[in-house]
Formats: C-alpha cells, sequence, structure tokens
C-alpha cells in the first residue's frame, strides 16, 4: 500500500520516536517491520471505517426511503416514526419495514411492526 505524503510523514516520525526511545539504534529489518506495521494498522483501519461508513449510509438511505412511502401513504401523521426507524439495528430489517410500509393497511398497523421490531431487537443482539 502506497500511504499519502502526509501519512509517510507520520510513519518517519513514529520510527524515529522509537529509535529515540530505544537504547540501541533499531535496525533495517525493525525499521522496516515497523513502517509496514504502521502501514498495515492504516489499512485496515481506513477499510474498516469504509465499510462501517458504507453501512450507515444505506442504513440512513433506507430510513429515507421507507419515510418516503409513509409519508406518501399517510401524510406527516408518519412524521414521528423517523426517530424510531433510526433505531433500527439492520439493513435487513428496515428493507423489511420498507415493505411492510408498502404493503400496510393504515399507519397504526406499521407503527405495530416497528415496535415488535425494536421490542425484539436487544434479544437479538444478544443472541447474535
Amino acid at each position: 500500500m502506497t500511504l499519502p505524503a502526509e501519512l509517510e510523514k507520520r510513519v518517519q516520525e513514529f520510527v524515529r520516536q522509537i529509535e529515540e526511545q530505544s537504547e540501541w539504534p533499531l535496525t533495517s529489518l525493525e525499521r522496516l517491520a515497523l513502517e509496514e506495521g504502521y502501514t498495515d494498522g492504516y489499512g485496515k483501519g481506513l477499510q474498516q471505517g469504509l465499510q462501517q461508513g458504507l453501512q450507515q449510509g444505506e442504513q440512513k438511505g433506507q430510513v429515507r426511503l421507507t419515510m418516503r412511502v409513509l409519508k406518501s401513504r399517510f401524510g406527516d401523521a408518519a412524521l414521528p416514526l423517523e426517530e424510531k426507524l433510526v433505531q433500527v439495528p439492520s439493513l435487513e430489517t428496515l428493507e423489511e419495514l420498507a415493505m411492510t410500509a408498502i404493503e400496510a393497511t393504515s399507519l397504526e398497523e406499521f407503527t405495530r411492526a416497528l415496535e415488535a421490531v425494536l421490542t425484539a431487537a436487544p434479544e437479538t443482539a444478544e443472541t447474535e
């Protein structure tokens, strides 16, 4: 992985600090291992952050879609449900709720389904 110039400077500074704190100078192999470890950690952190950001983005989009369906079908009475929709823990469950929003015969029916999901959510998280 090639690092951006700013991060490369950080790596060099990190290695320099390690050398200053050590009684013995670092060998070229130790220096290389530190640099690779730092770079690898950066890459993994970046990848993890991107995946988490994508998932959060997908969930926000699904909440917006579900709210659009609810507002279209039931008007502004659906607006307070957005606070509860953002508490739904998984994208799959949000997708199921979007289908429920399309098929529900009333806002009350959808609200019951949403409440059931939110009540069951802590139990689901514990068993996973």
